[in-house]
């Protein structure tokens, strides 16, 4: 950090000066070119506004604002971890919630596959019963026709022709009643076709639906309060941290002024600053008032006080 303090008014000119004054009014330091300084009411040297600056309210105030910054930055930093953490939080709350969906999906895919392979052994059985009553019927045809058949056959090789004669009618009319009952059966024979048709709802989520949902974002705007500490005071003096005791204060006398006076005699026992910077006298003898006067001395008015 420089020791230099340079002239505030020739650094805007692009010139450096180093100061050899400074300005309580403007805060800024002057060096002694008079084309470069400005016209400033108040205005000390600089080796005498650095009197003290160690306990000066400027460095005070410096202090504070530096300790009140950290801690606003510190409230900050720790809001924004806050915010980070709870972004993670509802990261992990939306994970879960699509993986709790995931497993509500799959256990309600299982549920539906159980009972629709449930429906299709029903139906299947149903559809099979029906298609196996016929075939059964038509085996036993085909069964009987053959026995009739060999023992065709066999009558023909053994039998005379008067016997193989009726034999051959009794056969006829055997196979006639067979044909027929087969004829009857077919007239009007079923034939299964099962297919599946799957829910709409299905269909639409497997050709419609690309992901389970939308993630979107909802943004609040907030105020993070930002406490401000003391800043840009004027550089005034603190009392010495080695004064502790009021015999110990040097006054310094800085200005002489008058005190109106009247035919009373005057007895001024007291002096108190106003915050507007005038002078409250206090005289205790004649006409018992609180003489005001302004800085310059001026008197502005007496307050009557009961004696």
């Amino acid at each position: 950090m420089s020791n230099l303090i340079l002239c505030g008014p020739c650094g805007y000119a692009k010139n450096k000066r180093n100061a050899k004054r400074w300005c309580t009014v403007c805060e800024e330091g002057l060096c002694c070119v008079p084309s470069h300084d400005r016209v400033c009411s108040d205005v000390i040297p600089l080796d005498k506004a650095a009197e003290n600056a160690k306990c000066s309210t400027a460095l005070v105030d410096l202090e504070d604002t530096l300790t009140k910054t950290l801690q606003n930055l510190q409230q900050i930093i720790n809001d924004r971890a806050a915010a980070l953490e709870k972004l993670y939080g509802q990261k992990q709350t939306i994970k879960n919630t699509i993986n709790d969906t995931r497993v509500r999906i799959i256990q309600k895919l299982d549920d539906s596959e159980q009972k629709i392979l449930l429906e299709l052994d029903t139906q299947h059985g149903e559809c099979k019963f029906e298609v196996s009553k016929l075939l059964n019927r038509v085996k036993n045809s085909e069964s009987d026709l053959n026995f009739l058949k060999e023992l065709t056959s066999q009558l023909k090789l053994f039998l005379s022709d008067i016997r193989l004669f009726l034999g051959t009618r009794q056969i006829n009319e055997a196979v006639f009643k067979e044909v027929e009952s087969v004829r009857e059966r077919i007239k009007s024979v079923q034939n299964y076709e099962i297919y599946l048709q799957l829910h709409p709802v299905v269909m639409a989520f497997m050709n419609e639906i690309d992901q389970l949902g939308k993630i979107s974002i909802k943004k609040t705007t907030i105020n993070i309060l930002f406490k401000e500490a003391k800043a840009d005071r004027a550089q005034m003096q603190l009392p010495l941290p080695e004064m502790t005791s009021i015999y110990n204060v040097c006054l310094k006398l800085k200005k002489k002024f008058k005190v109106k006076h009247n035919r009373f005699w005057m007895g001024l026992s007291g002096c108190n600053i106003l915050p507007n910077g005038n002078l409250l006298i206090a005289n205790n003898y004649g006409n018992n008032a609180l003489m005001e006067h302004s800085e310059d001395g001026q008197h502005i008015h007496d307050i009557p006080c009961s004696s």
